[in-house]
């Protein structure tokens, strides 16, 4: 299981079966069922959407309330900070099922760096990079170490609502207030 296991499931691939046709069939009608489902889709997003905001909404007041200024972006950064001493720190949230959490992680490795790319680029200044998910990982898992030490990416796990568990890469300037 890749959410637990470090180690992958490498198959021989198929080209055969990249190749074959496949049909699209659009839906002629909807019926309850289907009506049900698209109801129950639509209902899961947005649970997951006020969810979202909440875990934003819990991690500023921490921040603020240590003395960081909050910005964010509603096209990109879920939530960056920045302190008196001009250090920053850019924190993307998600929300994830111990099954969808590889995905989730690797969407926002992607993010997060591209996003502190950008304002290195545009305002010459390197924040740091944390991941927010709302589950908690224990220490040993290989996510935590592939993050925080492979990748420079710090981690917050926030399982319920005030409760933080932070994993801050070495060196990190702004871990003591959010990995607290």
């Amino acid at each position: 299981d890749f959410s637990t296991s470090r180690e992958l499931c490498l198959n021989e691939l198929n080209i055969n079966t990249l190749l074959q046709p496949k049909v699209f069939t659009p839906i002629d009608k909807i019926d309850q069922k289907m009506l049900d489902r698209i109801n129950l889709g639509s209902f899961r997003r947005h649970s997951k959407t006020l969810l979202h905001d909440r875990i934003v909404a819990s991690l500023a007041k921490k921040l603020g309330a240590s003395g960081a200024t909050l910005l964010d972006d509603r096209n990109s950064i879920d939530l960056m900070a920045r302190w008196h001493d001009n250090s920053e720190a850019i924190f993307e949230i998600k929300t994830v099922t111990m099954r969808s959490l590889p995905g989730r992680l690797r969407m926002a490795i992607g993010q997060i760096e591209e996003y502190a790319y950008r304002r290195s680029v545009t305002k010459k200044i390197k924040p740091e990079k944390i991941i927010v998910i709302n589950t908690e990982l224990p220490e040993s898992a290989w996510q935590v170490d592939f993050l925080v030490k492979t990748m420079d990416i710090g981690l917050l796990c926030t399982p319920g609502e005030d409760h933080f568990l932070g994993y801050p890469p070495a060196g990190s300037t702004t871990g003591k207030f959010w990995s607290k």
